[in-house]
């Protein structure tokens, strides 16, 4: 189980896609933090120190597309605070004519939460619940680039569905799907 340290301020939800994400590329099923000044458990571990280069060398490895035809959100679901966060992201936006937007998340959410829903889909983006694009068979809706802030899709969509993908931020994501050039 690798002792992380050296990460601050991360969300929730950006620890769960840090998690899912390790699962899924990484074959590491859980991962431990380290408290901000406190020492842990790590001595006689072995240490390995990830930079901006290595990180930037991982999204590259995994992005393949540069213009995408769909922008997925939402591997794992979407959480209260990312519903919330697009919803803003997106106000008085609209999604391009030639792109398609999808948020995922939970029916619970989606029916805990109309008006973000409501916030949402008035760019034209879809919400939907309780499904995900590596298993929704994207290629035989005819799509053939995906761009995601999910690097669990982005591991996943060119095996299961033979697309190409893009993975970006979640604030990346939403230019892409809305803006032009």
């Amino acid at each position: 189980v690798p002792l992380i340290s050296g990460l601050k301020g991360l969300s929730d939800w950006e620890l769960k896609g840090l998690g899912a994400a390790m699962a899924s590329g990484g074959m590491t099923a859980m991962f431990l933090l380290a408290e901000e000044g406190g020492r842990g458990a790590s001595g006689g571990l072995e240490k390995v120190q990830v930079g901006r280069e290595e990180v930037r060398d991982v999204i590259d490895g995994l992005s393949s597309a540069d213009e995408p035809e769909l922008v997925f959100i939402g591997c794992p679901h979407c959480s209260r605070e990312e519903l919330r966060l697009i919803a803003g992201l997106l106000r008085g936006r609209r999604v391009r004519e030639d792109r398609q937007l999808w948020i995922c998340t939970s029916r619970h959410l989606k029916d805990a939460c109309p008006s973000l829903v409501k916030a949402i889909e008035a760019s034209g983006a879809l919400v939907l619940a309780d499904m995900c694009v590596v298993v929704s068979w994207v290629e035989r809706l005819g799509v053939r680039t995906v761009a995601t802030n999910s690097p669990k899709a982005a591991y996943y969509l060119p095996s299961l569905s033979g697309v190409e993908v893009r993975l970006a931020s979640l604030r990346e994501c939403v230019e892409l799907a809305c803006s032009r050039g």
